[in-house]
C-alpha cells in the first residue's frame, strides 16, 4: 500500500511540474523607456525547445528582435507580443520624450473650424474665414488652416531665441522620421501625417499636414526676408539630420 501511495505521489508531483513548466510569463508587462533606449524581455519557465515569435504592434515606436531585445524608436506607445504555440504574452512599451518644446497642435485633419475652436484650449488671438491663430507662452503661436471649412494644416511658430539647435534636433528626431530636405525645408513623417520645418519672417515654422495632402498654404518668403536667427538654427539641424543618411 505504501509503495502504491509513493508511486501515486510521484505521478502527482510529475504532473504538477509539467503544468508549471508550461506556464509562461514575461519578466515585465510594462517597459517605460526613452528615445533610443534598449531593454530585454525574457520569458520565465521557457524550455530550450520552445519556439518563440516576437512582434511589435507599432515598429515606428518600438521594435523587437528574435531574442526579445526591444528598442525605443520614437515617442509613443506600442505592444510587444511573444507567441509560444497558442500562448501570447504582451508587454506595453511607452516611449517618453526626453525633451518637450511644445505640444503638438490638434491634428484632426478634415474636421471643421467649429471643432477646433471647441477643442483648442489656448487663447484665440485671430480668426479669419480660412484660419485660426492661438497664443501660447511656450511658442509664438499656433495656426490652423482650413479649406472648405475642413482642417488642411496646422502650424507652430517657434522663436529661435528660445530654442537651441540641439534641443530642436532631439525634439524632432524622437518624434518623427526624417525623410529628406531641399534648399529651404526639412521633411519628416509619422503615422498619418507629415511635418515640414522651415523658416519665415517670424521664426522657425513647423507645419503639420495629412500625408498625401501637403498644404498649399505654406508661406512663401524670400530668403532675404526670413528670420536670420531661424535660418542659423535650421542650417545646424539640417547638417545633423543629413549627416545620418
Amino acid at each position: 500500500m505504501k509503495k502504491i501511495l509513493s508511486i501515486f505521489m510521484l505521478l502527482i508531483a510529475g504532473f504538477l511540474t509539467s503544468c508549471e513548466g508550461d506556464y509562461y510569463t514575461l519578466n515585465t508587462n510594462l517597459l517605460d523607456m526613452e528615445f533610443e533606449e534598449s531593454a530585454r524581455l525574457r520569458i520565465e519557465n521557457l524550455d530550450y525547445s520552445d519556439m518563440v515569435r516576437w512582434r511589435s504592434s507599432n515598429e515606428f515606436v518600438a521594435t523587437v528582435d528574435r531574442d526579445g531585445m526591444v528598442r525605443a524608436n520614437h515617442v509613443g506607445e506600442a505592444y510587444i507580443s511573444a507567441f509560444i504555440g497558442n500562448d501570447e504574452l504582451v508587454c506595453t512599451v511607452i516611449v517618453d520624450p526626453i525633451i518637450t518644446l511644445y505640444q503638438e497642435p490638434i491634428l484632426a485633419f478634415g474636421r471643421s473650424k467649429g471643432y477646433i475652436l471647441n477643442e483648442e484650449w489656448r487663447e484665440l488671438i485671430e480668426e479669419t474665414p480660412t484660419s485660426l491663430w492661438f497664443y501660447d507662452r511656450d511658442v509664438d503661436d499656433y495656426t490652423y488652416m482650413f479649406k472648405y471649412n475642413k482642417l488642411e494644416a496646422a502650424g507652430v511658430t517657434v522663436d529661435p531665441r528660445k530654442v537651441s539647435s540641439s534641443d530642436l534636433n532631439l525634439f524632432l528626431d524622437e518624434r518623427y522620421q526624417f525623410v529628406g530636405e531641399d534648399r529651404t525645408t526639412l521633411f519628416f513623417e509619422r503615422d498619418y501625417f507629415g511635418v515640414d520645418v522651415y523658416s519665415d519672417r517670424d521664426g522657425i515654422r513647423i507645419l503639420y499636414f495629412e500625408l498625401g495632402h501637403r498644404s498649399s498654404s505654406r508661406s512663401k518668403v524670400e530668403l532675404s526676408e526670413k528670420n536670420a536667427e531661424a535660418e542659423i538654427v535650421l542650417k545646424e539641424i539640417k547638417a545633423k539630420f543629413t549627416s545620418n543618411l
